[in-house]
């Protein structure tokens, strides 16, 4: 293309042949001048990208786009804070003392038990409430809603 050679495969058989027998040749990218201009650029070789990060950013902006017309950047602290928050609430709740708790409930009965293991999801739920609390304060009857929340609370006044 241009002044840059290039190869054209047009044939599934011959695409299939290409990526099989020549792995190492078709595994590479050139590098896309607007990119680099953005800021991408090439990783040093050998190394992954780990995309987790990026995703769960925009997925929990998604998320917070349509439950509170809310978008975060990503360097956000409070973004970032949520995110490992949350991460931090999965992990307390896949672990065993939750499972313990949850078959024999009893145990929550002692003192500070629950409390100590299940503090992530208090952190969790308090940084929604702030979110909803914030939500409601702005919200307007009159208006259209502007997110699902604002959908919720005008369901909630009939």
């Amino acid at each position: 293309m241009a002044w840059k050679p290039m190869v054209v495969i047009n044939r599934m058989k011959a695409m299939k042949e290409v990526l099989l027998t020549c792995g190492e040749d078709t595994a590479d990218r050139p590098p896309v001048p607007i990119f680099e201009h953005l800021g991408f650029k090439p990783r040093s070789q050998g190394q992954y990208i780990n995309p987790n990060t990026m995703l769960k950013k925009a997925t929990c902006n998604v998320i917070a786009s349509l439950i509170f017309a809310r978008r975060f950047e990503y360097e956000d602290p409070y973004l970032i804070r949520m995110l490992k928050v949350l991460e931090d609430s999965l992990t307390e709740l896949s672990g065993l003392i939750p499972e313990v708790i949850n078959t024999f409930p009893i145990l929550l009965h002692i003192p500070r038990l629950a409390d100590k293991f299940l503090q992530s999801q208090k952190s969790f739920i308090a940084i929604v409430d702030n979110l909803l609390t914030e939500n409601r304060t702005t919200w307007d009857p009159a208006q259209s809603p502007r997110n699902l929340t604002d959908a919720f609370l005008a369901e909630i006044e009939k």
